[in-house]
């Protein structure tokens, strides 16, 4: 790092506490614990100064000590102050080069995402902390670039695992609450532990110790001296020490002997504002001088000596010269890169840059475009804001270079403005140019979520290259608009697909071609034509490998597993995940990554209608790591959909705290940017988590929100699954006639003839219509629709799938057959043990206790019932404290669950009703509920109520045991 200016001790009047935490944050940084120091204030209050004071000292310990800086008056590239920080890094042979991706153009543009450049430089930034404590600046941080603030965010995650100390400091009154920075303060607060250092102005003592530290003053002149600065200064010390500086040069204050004396100050015009100060120090210097230092101005804040004399016309020697002059009045000095200066203060250059007439700056900004523009490395940001200054046409044209640039380089924040800008500018754009601009700023719309803005741009491009008859641009636009549309309309996304594909045929292209064909794979998945998809997928995969396309392949391999486990094929999608995520690693590919993660860790394990085949630590980690790369990346969409995941896992577990506190931030961040997939999702997840704690009514209303949503985008698989959800929590609930309506709606008439093939959403249908037969008293029918609908899912002979084997077990047993009931529900168990899934088999060992009682398998049924009181008091221990009604809820629900049939006297010739007596005859005869019903002339409802009175007056829970104890009675 070059020289920083030091400005004197005294400027650090009134910083003690300041200093005194900078120098403890370092202390701990170089232990091993690093953190984030926010410093703020207004212009000149001495957050420099503050900063440069705890620099020289960590210099002195060896400590590598980089700073970056954000600039006014000139245009911020895509990570500019890190760029910076870079630049001023040396390796040495102790300190590790710095990765070729992060300074080489062509490098960077070969990463996938915007999280693999974060990684590169988080990991760069780690190893050169591992062999000294490392310092980071950055400074002006209110006129960062979002792609900076993002990276910033991330550092600041990881900086407590690492020897690195982060000093950021920005102006206080330049954020209002819109601001980005302002927005992201209280996030890096709430992560990082971020320490907030806000510097107020001086005192009236803090001025009178700055005074008397820097001169030897009678203590009148130093009264004196002191009221004029606080009238004049305001408190603000970098305004003070200017004021001091020309007081010294107009000889008002001067060395007096062995002191100082303080002339007459009360005639002295004194200049209202800073502004004036500087232009009086500029009045001093030769007008050839000033043009020269202006032209600087125009350049930027940093100054590359080489542009500035190339502009100017002079020779080293002039340049030379006028630097002497300019760092003897504190207008300019070192900068940390050899080749360059910085003025010294951004309030000088801004006086500089405004008194030039706009003519005369316009000439100025268009030599430097031209200038720049001519060099083979070209910075198409600075070209581009030199020719807008300008008012140059050519701006359009590099603003579109700068526009993609940026989207290259994961700042799509950053493109939207640049694309924009250049859009504004189209009568200077060529079509095909005007395509690009189209094509680039709806794809950084599409990635922070900006729907009806991506869609806009999407359609916009598609028509210009229309126009223009331009094929392959509008197969790319129509694919944009797709992905665009798949989100929130499933139609539009096929019909856009369908376009595409038949555009990409006509292309004759292969590469085209299995695109097309994978993104029209996927949206069969979606509408559940599940053989259509794995076609084109498979179509796909055999083009992309003979093209040896490794991303391609990686890509097919995550559809093919979505639509292998979408046929409820477990094993074969997990194969096909584990290729992907294997090859997306190998690439780099971190979006990609991150949705691949998601979905394998929350499909392919827990989803017990497919076979399990994971595991809970491996599925915890992917959703995890999922996370953590989709919010490196500012990928919402793929975060929001990572926090689901996460969500859904901690649910099966029975975390139901963290699991709702989870979904519900994905549902609202969902709405926020109108995903209405992953809203709909979300909503369905908090649905089943709440179902899990026996929230029967709550789940219900959530499904029914959740179907509504789904059913506004058109996905038939959301749709089904939803509406097979609901009809659950309706079974559960007693309400068997608007379940049955439910499912007859979405998936139509019932057929036991028609199960024949199996898919996910069939398997969730027929689960369901089992219950309904079940708890209507038929159960052939309910074991008749789960032997049939497992033969027809592949791979169940290698697993067990919980839901169904647990309504076949309550049906055996009805059926008298509790010896096959006891083993089906054993193996429930051990298959939801297996996954660590709690709120399922706390009511499975409840099951399993009452029918080994009934089996007479005394410590079984103990073994059983202790293990579901363990898990009864594990999931109440991970209710929401703020929840009292759903704590009530599970409390009551657990409560009825474990009295029934415990504790009990046992039950008399009395002990039920006449009505009750001639229900359970009837169901002695083998009737199921529907028909004791018509034989009574009752509702089915009030049948299955009488039967739950039946169970509990007699301690047993089923339909068999009933009778039997009943016979033994004599009750009928």
């Amino acid at each position: 790092m070059g020289d920083r200016l030091r400005l004197p001790q005294s400027a650090l009047v009134g910083r003690e506490r300041e200093q005194r935490l900078l120098r403890e944050r370092f202390a701990v940084a170089d232990a091993g614990q690093g953190s984030l120091v926010l410093i703020g204030g207004e212009a000149g209050i001495g957050k420099t100064a503050l900063v440069d004071s705890l620099v020289r000292i960590e210099a002195d310990v060896g400590a590598v000590i980089l700073s970056g800086h954000a600039y006014d008056l000139s245009i911020t590239p895509p990570y500019g102050p890190w760029v910076e920080i870079l630049r001023a890094y040396h390796p040495t042979a102790t300190l590790p080069p710095i990765p070729r991706s992060l300074h080489d153009s062509q490098a960077l543009i070969a990463l996938d995402s915007q999280d693999s450049l974060f990684t590169q430089a988080l990991d760069f930034f780690v190893a050169v902390a591992r062999e000294a404590p490392l310092v980071l600046i950055l400074e002006d941080l209110h006129w960062a670039d979002s792609g900076s603030l993002e990276f910033l965010r991330v550092l600041a995650r990881r900086l407590h695992q690492h020897r690195i100390l982060l000093l950021a400091t920005y102006r206080s009154d330049e954020l209002t609450s819109l601001h980005p920075l302002a927005q992201m303060l209280p996030v890096l607060v709430r992560e990082s532990q971020a320490e907030r250092l806000n510097l107020p102005r001086l005192s009236s003592q803090q001025l009178r110790a700055l005074v008397v530290l820097r001169y030897p003053l009678a203590e009148s002149d130093a009264a004196r001296l002191v009221d004029y600065l606080e009238v004049h200064a305001d408190g603000n010390p970098f305004y003070a020490l200017e004021l001091l500086r020309t007081l010294e040069e107009e000889a008002r204050l001067a060395p007096d002997g062995e002191g100082w004396r303080v002339g007459d100050l009360s005639r002295l015009r004194v200049p209202p504002l800073l502004r004036q100060v500087i232009e009086n120090r500029l009045a001093r210097l030769e007008p050839a001088t000033v043009a020269l230092l202006q032209l600087a101005s125009v350049i930027g804040q940093v100054v590359r000596v080489d542009i500035w004399q190339a502009a100017g016309g002079v020779t080293a020697e002039r340049i030379a010269a006028v630097l002497e002059q300019a760092m003897g009045a504190h207008l300019l000095e070192e900068s940390r890169d050899q080749a360059a200066v910085r003025f010294s203060h951004a309030l000088v250059r801004e006086v500089l840059y405004t008194g030039m007439v706009l003519p005369r700056r316009q000439a100025t900004h268009r030599q430097l475009g031209e200038l720049l523009a001519a060099r083979p490395d070209a910075d198409p940001d600075a070209v581009a804001f030199h020719f807008q200054r300008a008012g140059d046409p050519r701006a359009a044209r590099w603003l579109l270079h700068a526009g993609r640039q940026a989207r290259q380089r994961f700042a799509p924040r950053t493109a939207i403005e640049r694309l924009s800008e250049a859009l504004s500018l189209a009568g200077h754009l060529n079509g095909t140019e005007r395509v690009h601009a189209r094509l680039e700023r709806g794809r950084a719309y599409e990635t922070i979520g900006s729907f009806e803005a991506a869609v806009a741009d999407g359609e916009a491009a598609r028509d210009l290259a229309r126009e223009a008859g331009d094929a392959e641009l509008e197969w790319r636009a129509l694919l944009d608009l797709g992905a665009a549309w798949e989100p929130r309309d499933y139609e539009r996304a096929g019909d856009h697909y369908r376009l595409a594909l038949a555009r990409a045929r006509s292309l004759g292209d292969p590469a085209a071609l299995a695109v097309s064909l994978n993104r029209l794979g996927r949206w069969h998945f979606n509408v559940l034509e599940l053989d259509d998809a794995l076609a084109r997928h498979t179509q796909a995969l055999t083009l992309l490998e003979e093209l040896h396309d490794t991303p391609g392949v990686a890509r097919t391999h995550d559809h093919l597993a979505m639509a292998r486990w979408g046929k409820g094929d477990g094993i074969g999608a997990d194969e096909h995940w584990q290729i992907a995520l294997d090859l997306f690693e190998l690439l780099g590919n971190r979006q990609a990554l991150a949705a691949s993660l998601a979905t394998s860790s929350a499909l392919s394990s827990i989803d017990f209608f497919v076979v399990a085949v994971g595991s809970p630590a491996r599925d915890l980690e992917r959703a995890a790591r999922s996370l953590q790369i989709a919010r490196a990346i500012g990928w919402q969409a793929g975060e929001i959909f990572a926090l689901i995941a996460r969500g859904c896992l901690l649910a099966l577990r029975g975390e139901l705290a963290d699991a709702l506190a989870l979904l519900h931030e994905a549902q609202t961040r969902a709405e926020a940017i109108g995903h209405r997939e992953w809203s709909a999702t979300a909503e369905w997840a908090i649905g089943r988590s709440l179902l899990y704690g026996f929230a029967v009514e709550e789940a219900r209303r959530h499904f029914e929100r959740a179907l509504t949503r789904a059913g506004r985008i058109g996905s038939v698989f959301w749709t089904r699954i939803i509406a097979a959800a609901l009809a659950q929590a309706l079974v559960e609930a007693g309400s068997l006639d608007r379940a049955r309506a439910i499912l007859d709606t979405h998936f139509g008439p019932f057929d036991m003839a028609g199960i024949t093939s199996g898919s996910l959403d069939l398997a969730h249908e027929r689960a369901v219509r089992a219950a309904l037969a079940l708890a209507r008293g038929d159960h052939s029918a309910t074991l008749q629709i789960v032997d049939t609908s497992l033969a027809t899912l592949p791979n169940t002979a290698q697993g067990t799938i919980p839901q169904f084997v647990r309504l076949r077990a309550r049906a055996l047993a009805e059926l008298g057959r509790s010896n096959d009931a006891r083993q089906d529900l054993l193996a429930a168990r051990e298959t939801l043990a297996r996954f660590e899934e709690r709120p399922t088999r706390l009511v499975v060992c409840r099951e399993l206790e009452l029918l080994a009682r009934e089996l007479g398998r005394v410590e079984e049924a103990e073994e059983a019932g202790r293990e579901a009181r363990t898990l009864a008091e594990f999931i109440a221990g991970h209710l929401p404290v703020d929840a009292k009604s759903f704590r009530a809820g599970f409390a009551a629900s657990i409560e009825e669950l474990f009295t029934e049939g415990r504790g009990r006297p046992r039950p008399s010739a009395g002990a039920l009703s006449e009505r009750e007596i001639d229900v359970l005859r009837l169901v002695a005869e083998g009737l199921t509920d529907v028909q004791v019903a018509e034989r009574l002339f009752l509702s089915r409802r009030t049948v299955s109520a009488h039967l739950r009175s039946i169970y509990t007056k007699l301690g047993v829970s089923t339909r068999t045991a009933a009778t039997r104890l009943a016979l033994e009675l004599r009750l009928i």
